[in-house]
């Protein structure tokens, strides 16, 4: 396999869990226990919010933003924090259950 095309199967990968995990996120979920390789796309949020106020930071340094327009970008931020937030803990609590699932059905046999 070249590079270029294990490039693009690791990308299309991504992507498609990534997609998992926003339309059907136990099924996604399910689907990173039994491929724990998977587990990395798990914080992918958490690097886009990280992207974001890094953004938000250089943006702030470069361009002075007051009233109306400042408020409402601290809202946007401040949303996507909490949204983003909301949700890892979501896929956490999913990843956590089923990882315990899969433990206690092992230990019955």
């Amino acid at each position: 396999m070249t590079k270029r095309s294990f490039l693009i199967f690791t990308v299309y990968t991504w992507l498609r869990v990534l997609y998992g995990l926003i339309f059907y996120p136990y099924r996604t979920i399910r689907e990173i226990v039994r491929n724990p390789i998977l587990v990395p796309a798990l914080v992918t949020p958490f690097l886009g919010l990280f992207v974001l106020f890094i953004l938000g930071r250089v943006g702030a340094f470069l361009v002075d933003v007051y009233g109306v327009n400042r408020s409402f970008i601290a809202i946007v931020l401040g949303s996507s924090l909490f949204t983003i937030l909301l949700w890892q803990l979501l896929l956490v609590y999913l990843l956590v259950s089923l990882i315990s699932a899969k433990r206690g059905k092992t230990e019955n046999r």
